[in-house]
């Protein structure tokens, strides 16, 4: 092979490698949300958390605790909004903080997408929660994420409050702001649970020590209104614990 045919080689060679990369090259994944105006004359502002998985929901949400079976079923990509005005849209990548990678190199297929707006920044202990907003979750047929085609998501549901629970007669709700952690935060922290009282202990003189008790990872108020401050008060009318003030904090 002679100097002309080596270059020649070379450069079909080179164009080769270039055509094959620019056949794999991918585009970043991109959603556009939009707040939908029957949510209020209010800006929004929180984590926008887009969520795709290859897995149909089990219900009218997509719900990666629902879903979860590994680290390649949901794939999950956020990123801070800020006042996010109703009818008002905005790009949100869905590459610059993913995972289990970025989103544009998820494989191509049938996959399911859902825009959920975390206003109170606790998705990692409850991915819903009241008052966070949400899409309708998008069926996407023969989709690839590396297209560059974006992602149109429409924020229109707000998650309600549940239904609250009925307490004991010798338990009481607490509400307060925490200082400590409102400073550290930039923001009101509230400091939400139940107080558990000895029996007749209003009208009394007695004093009694206190417990400060919270939940694990996946507690919350609910949990403790529903669950906890029925079962204290019934151990303590029964005499099975010590009668005390139970204070049981939600830290989500």
């Amino acid at each position: 092979m002679n100097r002309t045919h080596r270059r020649l080689f070379a450069f079909v060679t080179v164009l080769l490698l270039a055509a094959a990369a620019s056949a794999q090259a991918h585009h970043p994944l991109t959603a556009h949300i939009t707040l939908s105006r029957e949510l209020g004359d209010r800006a929004v502002s929180g984590r926008a958390i887009l969520a795709l998985s290859p897995k149909a929901p089990r219900g009218p949400a997509l719900d990666p605790g629902q879903v979860f079976s590994g680290p390649d079923v949901v794939w999950i990509a956020a990123q801070e909004v800020a006042h996010l005005a109703p009818g008002a849209s905005e790009d949100i990548s869905g590459d610059q903080l993913a995972f289990p990678a970025a989103l544009s190199t998820a494989p191509a297929g049938h996959w399911w997408a859902m825009l959920l707006l975390d206003v109170d920044h606790n998705a990692a202990y409850h991915f819903f929660s009241p008052g966070d907003l949400r899409s309708d979750v998008v069926e996407l047929k023969d989709f690839d994420p590396a297209s560059g085609k974006p992602l149109d998501l429409t924020l229109s549901h707000r998650v309600p409050e549940p239904p609250q629970a009925k307490l004991p007669d010798n338990a009481e709700r607490l509400d307060f702001v925490s200082p400590s952690l409102s400073a550290f935060w930039g923001r009101p922290i509230h400091m939400r649970g139940v107080v558990v009282l000895p029996p007749k202990y209003a009208g009394g003189t007695t004093r009694y020590p206190a417990v400060y008790w919270t939940h694990g990872f996946g507690g919350d108020l609910s949990s403790i209104e529903h669950g906890v401050a029925p079962t204290y008060s019934q151990l303590m009318t029964s005499g099975k614990v010590p009668p005390m003030i139970y204070v049981l904090l939600d830290e989500s």
